[in-house]
């Protein structure tokens, strides 16, 4: 079963690294604590123009680190690209990915804790999600309101451990 998940998410990395692939605005990064700085300035402002690039570039450097796993959570990642595509769907995505590998760079212990770099993940594309909520209300993607509405209990951890099993 884990390495069924293992395979979905590679599979998903992949085709999410293909729409990566345009020519970047920003340089790649350089090392792994670049790729941190460039994802976590993503999620500090996530609307700067330069955002999208600095997300793409951490996911990109990541795609290419072979030294690490990022261990994405098959149900997430399903429920993330179900529904509508539009440019806030794309940008958390490439928020939760980028911001659950760069975690294992930020904190080497979770290079086995799946839940752990989900939650990693999920928290900073949350934070990513109600920027662009509050910038237009019609966004929505399900999976985030339900995540959204478990972190306001303080129930995230446990949210993400149902959706990592």
């Amino acid at each position: 079963m884990l390495y069924a998940a293992r395979f979905a998410c590679l599979i998903a990395l992949f085709l999410m690294g293909r729409l990566a692939s345009a020519q970047l605005a920003i340089p790649m990064p350089g090392s792994p604590e670049q790729a941190v700085q460039y994802a976590n300035s993503a999620v500090d402002d996530p609307l700067a123009p330069d955002a999208t690039d600095k997300r793409q570039a951490a996911f990109k450097y990541l795609e290419n680190d072979h030294n690490v796993g990022v261990l994405l959570c098959s149900d997430v990642v399903h429920e993330l690209n179900d529904g509508p595509k539009t440019k806030a769907s794309r940008e958390v995505f490439f928020q939760y990915a980028a911001s659950a590998g760069t975690a294992i760079y930020a904190n080497p212990s979770l290079a086995k804790d799946m839940a752990g770099q989900n939650l990693a993940g999920i928290t900073a594309a949350l934070h990513v999600y109600q920027q662009f909520v509050s910038q237009d209300k019609t966004v929505h993607i399900k999976f985030m309101d339900k995540a959204e509405a478990a972190q306001q209990q303080d129930k995230l951890p446990e949210f993400i451990a149902k959706h990592c099993k």
